[in-house]
């Protein structure tokens, strides 16, 4: 374990089927945090892959973290979004990724559910640019 990154060596030539999941993002919750779920928060994303790998290379892995439900903000409370997984192959070369789920609105009418992980940069529902958060309309 290298600050919370895992590190695992390949022990044999082979082909190695790798899955991942993103994490899921929080639930956006009603004024002053109450138990009425506005919006949920979403599943991160599934990925998976066969690769060939060499006996002794070292893979990285770093596993996304679950959203969390805000704790301070306007009356409602927004959820925050779920981290992704990530494999690193040396010499830090991406092998497969899944991005984490968006966090759930925290008011009802305009606002979304949090977005499933995305194959893509951008969510596709209230994901702003180049990862901003920002929604134009």
């Amino acid at each position: 374990m290298d600050n919370g990154i895992q590190i695992w060596q390949v022990p044999l030539n082979g082909s190695y089927v790798v899955e991942t999941w993103g994490a899921s993002g929080a639930q956006g919750r009603g004024k002053n945090g109450d138990s009425v779920v506005i919006r949920p928060g979403s599943k991160g994303a599934y990925m998976m892959g066969t690769f060939n790998l060499t006996r002794g290379t070292l893979l990285k892995i770093l596993v996304g973290q679950a959203g969390s439900q805000g704790t301070v903000g306007p009356p409602s409370l927004p959820g925050g979004g779920g981290g992704g997984t990530f494999i690193i192959s040396s010499p830090n070369a991406t092998l497969i990724v899944a991005g984490g789920g968006g966090g759930g609105g925290s008011e009802p009418g305009n606002n979304h559910d949090g977005d499933p992980g995305q194959t893509v940069e951008e969510g596709s529902q209230s994901g702003g640019p180049v990862g901003t958060g920002e929604r134009f309309s």
